[in-house]
């Protein structure tokens, strides 16, 4: 199976539990040379990446999502959000230990109105794979798939759109990705988009498009890039206070 697009506009067939928990991709032989060679490719200096991650205010500070956090009243705009929000909420209410995680990556932050969540982000690791891997030995399989660091979801609710919280949400998982990264030895950060118009709020923020062949409304940021990014200008620290 090839890699299918992720992104679908908001009235589009939603995406299912099981689709959503798909971590692997089998590339095929022209989808995988494009995202090698896009990989692969030095680091240019990025002035609006640059900018977003220099920009300074007072947003909101995300936590990691625990079962105290009250979800039932979210609503961004897109039911397939709000519903990933309850899933991965009753995940964390069915943990018995305060130390588990489906992978190294993943998990949902969320930012609290007191227990209630306005905004979250949800990250994972994804992995695409080279035609054939799947047939290969162990050794060489590995050696043939390329992790990804996947922000699955980023959602705010209505009362709180256009205040810059989702901004602000952006810049605390691409920082916390990158910082991952480099346990994973994943060479960038992936968002499906849902729609051209989330598509144009990531490019402005200096994420790069996603080659249509592979995901053609999904946007890339390759963590050479952020580093270049982080090196060349002052980056905000964490600053932000839950909103009241």
């Amino acid at each position: 199976m090839t890699i299918p697009p992720a992104s679908l506009l908001a009235d589009a067939e939603p995406p299912t539990a099981a689709t959503e928990s798909k971590r692997e991709y089998q590339a095929n032989a022209i989808q995988w040379a494009v995202l090698t060679a896009l990989l692969a490719a030095p680091a240019r200096d990025n002035a609006p990446l640059r900018a977003f991650l220099a920009s300074r205010g007072e947003g909101p500070e995300a936590e990691p999502c625990t079962p105290a956090a009250e979800v039932c009243d979210f609503s961004c705009g897109v039911a397939s959000l709000d519903e990933g929000l309850r899933r991965d909420a009753a995940k964390s209410a069915a943990r018995r230990d305060d130390n588990w995680r489906d992978d190294a990556v993943r998990d949902t932050f969320v930012v609290l109105q007191e227990r209630r969540v306005l905004a979250y982000f949800t990250q994972r690791l994804c992995f695409v794979r080279r035609p054939g891997a799947e047939l290969a030995t162990e050794a060489r399989a590995k050696a043939e798939t390329i992790p990804l660091i996947q922000l699955q979801r980023l959602a705010v609710d209505r009362s709180v759109q256009g205040r810059g919280v989702g901004s602000a949400l952006l810049r605390q998982a691409v920082l916390r990705a990158a910082s991952l990264a480099r346990n994973c030895s994943a060479p960038a950060l992936w968002v499906p988009s849902l729609s051209a118009e989330t598509r144009r709020f990531y490019l402005a923020r200096g994420m790069q498009p996603f080659p249509v062949i592979l995901d053609p409304l999904g946007v890339l940021l390759t963590f050479d890039t952020v580093r270049k990014a982080m090196a060349s200008g002052a980056v905000a620290e964490d600053r932000g206070t839950k909103l009241r």
